[in-house]
């Protein structure tokens, strides 16, 4: 597989695959992509032990080969990255992305920003709460006073 991307992607940390713990893990484009490439819903379960120590995985992020933009694309597309998979029934999967999800460029939407939010945050205090913390945020925008969610989220509810 081979990743063209900003050249700070192309150097360590960011290019390290097979990281050891979460911490490197977070930083590791090699990981992030074989997550991506496997299925696996972004988020907390990245950075699990199992997919740490995932063979395939980790076979994965070793034929990562990743070159970095030339200057001119970098004047074009500072953030872009592109991807070309080559499979071994010779299918080519390429996918060329000029601004991430959620750069200022191209925001994230907010009903994806929603669907986030109690994805990662239903595992932590159920789905009840969730969707009440998210409708007591959502409340923010037009609310006299935070005093109902800092009793929210304290507990004094």
């Amino acid at each position: 597989m081979a990743v063209t991307a900003p050249p700070i992607v192309c150097e360590p940390p960011f290019s390290t695959a097979r990281p050891k713990n979460m911490w490197a893990a977070q930083f590791s484009a090699p990981h992030a992509i074989a997550m991506a490439v496997l299925g696996v819903e972004p988020g907390p379960d990245w950075f699990a032990d199992d997919w740490l120590r995932h063979d395939i995985a980790g076979s994965l992020q070793d034929i990562i080969e990743f070159m970095p933009h030339s200057a001119h694309d970098l004047s074009r597309e500072p953030h872009a990255a592109s991807a070309c998979l080559h499979l071994h029934d010779g299918r080519v999967l390429e996918k060329h992305v000029p601004f991430a999800e959620g750069e200022a460029t191209n925001p994230i939407q907010e009903s994806a920003l929603e669907t986030k939010f109690r994805r990662l945050t239903s595992s932590a205090v159920g789905d009840s709460a969730s969707f009440e913390i998210l409708d007591n945020l959502q409340n923010l925008k037009s609310a006299t006073s935070v005093q109902p969610l800092v009793r929210f989220v304290s507990g004094a509810v």
